[in-house]
C-alpha cells in the first residue's frame, strides 16, 4: 500500500504544503508521538512503541540508508525523528504519520497473537493468561491503532486540516465547507497564479493595501505601535520581505485581538494561543465563524515569530496576503453588544 506521497500530483503540493504547517507539526510530535513512544530499555507492552523501532520502520519505509549507517544509539535516532518532522517537506510529514500508525497496526496484531497463542497452550483459566488478557486489552484500547486514528483525526478536526487518516492507515483529502479549508484553496490558487506568470501582478493590491492603512489609521482599537507595525510590513511587503512580513504582522493581529478581549472584560493571558482567544470571542458573539477556523491556517504563527519555523517559500506570500486580509476582516466585523465597532 503507497504512502501519502505516492497519490499527491504537483498540483496539490502547495495544499499539503499549507496544511502540514509548523504548530501542527509540533502538536503532533508533543501530544501524539510522545504519548506512543517509550524509552529503548522500557518493556514495548506499554506503552508500544520504541524510538529504534520507529527510527527502522521510518528508514525502511522511506528507503533511508545514510541514517541507518550515521545513527546508531538512541538518543541520536530520537533526534532524527524530531528533526524529520520539523523540517522535511509537508507531504513527507504525512508519509510518516502513516507510517507510525502502520508499525501500531502490526503492534496490535503481534499482542493478540501473542494472546491467542497463550490461551491455546495454556488455557484461558491460566492466571497469567488472565493477567495477560487485560494486559492486551488496556493496551489495545490506550495504545492501539484505533486510539492513533482517534488522536491524529482530533488534532486534523482542532487545526482545521483538510485530511483525514482513515482505518485503513492511510490520510484521505476531505472536501471540508469549513472557511479554512475554503482559504487554504485560496492560497493554492495565489501559488498556482505566482508559478504560471513570474512577472505577475502583486496578489495584495494598491486598493487593499490602502484600506488596510485608512483601517489602522483610523481605528480605535490599533495603538500607534501596532499602527507602525503594520505600516512596516506593508513597506516590507513591496520588498518581498516576506519572512520579516509574518515576524511583524502576526504579533500585531494577536494585539488587536487581545484588545478585544479587554473589551469583553476577558484577560488575554487566561488563554493558551491564539486559537483559543478567538474561538472565545466567537462563542461571544464578538467575532464571525469563519475568522475563528482561519486562525487553523496562521496557526504558527508564534514559531514564525521567533524565528522557529519558516513556512516553504513558494507560500510566503500568500501568507502574507492572508494576513492581511485577515487584518481587514478583523478590524470590520468585529461586534460589541450586538453592533459592529471600527
Amino acid at each position: 500500500m503507497g504512502h501519502f506521497s505516492d497519490n499527491l500530483d504537483e498540483k496539490e503540493i502547495p495544499i499539503a504544503e499549507l496544511n502540514a504547517h509548523g504548530w501542527l507539526r509540533f502538536r503532533y510530535e508533543d501530544e501524539i508521538l510522545n504519548y506512543f513512544l517509550c524509552p529503548e530499555d522500557q518493556s514495548l507492552e506499554k506503552p508500544p512503541l520504541a524510538t529504534n523501532e520507529l527510527f527502522v520502520g521510518l528508514c525502511f519505509e522511506l528507503s533511508l540508508r545514510q541514517p541507518m549507517i550515521d545513527y546508531t544509539d538512541e538518543g541520536d535516532r530520537r533526534y532524527f525523528i524530531h528533526d524529520y518532522i520539523r523540517t522535511k517537506r509537508g507531504y513527507q510529514f504525512f508519509d510518516l504519520i502513516e507510517i507510525v500508525g502502520d508499525i501500531l497496526a502490526v503492534t496490535d496484531r503481534k499482542a493478540k497473537e501473542r494472546y491467542q497463542q497463550a490461551v491455546e497452550e495454556y488455557g484461558d483459566d491460566d492466571e497469567w493468561v488472565s493477567d495477560l488478557s487485560i494486559e492486551t486489552v488496556i493496551k489495545l484500547k490506550s495504545f492501539g491503532f484505533d486510539t492513533y486514528v482517534q488522536k491524529v483525526n482530533s488534532l486534523f478536526s482542532e487545526t482545521y486540516i483538510s485530511y483525514f487518516l482513515d482505518n485503513d492507515g492511510r490520510i484521505h483529502s476531505i472536501d471540508n465547507p469549513d472557511a479554512s479549508f475554503s482559504l487554504a484553496r485560496e492560497v493554492y490558487k495565489i501559488v498556482e497564479s505566482k508559478q504560471a506568470s513570474v512577472n505577475s501582478e502583486s496578489t495584495l493590491s494598491t486598493p487593499e493595501v490602502d484600506t488596510i492603512l485608512d483601517l489602522i489609521n483610523n481605528s480605535q482599537f490599533v495603538d500607534d505601535e501596532n499602527r507602525q507595525s503594520v505600516r512596516t510590513s506593508s513597506q516590507l511587503f513591496k520588498e518581498k520581505k516576506y519572512q520579516d512580513v509574518l515576524r511583524i504582522l502576526f504579533p500585531s493581529i494577536e494585539a488587536i485581538i487581545n484588545k478585544y478581549l479587554v473589551i469583553e472584560g476577558v484577560r488575554p493571558d487566561k488563554f493558551t494561543g491564539l486559537a483559543k482567544k478567538v474561538e472565545w470571542l466567537e462563542s461571544n458573539g464578538s467575532l464571525p465563524p469563519d475568522l475563528s477556523k482561519t486562525v487553523g491556517i496562521i496557526y504558527p504563527r508564534n514559531l514564525i515569530s521567533h524565528g522557529d519555523y519558516s513556512p516553504p517559500k513558494q507560500l510566503l506570500e500568500p501568507l502574507c496576503v492572508l494576513a492581511f486580509r485577515y487584518i481587514i476582516q478583523l478590524l470590520t466585523r468585529y461586534k460589541h453588544d450586538g453592533a459592529i465597532s471600527l
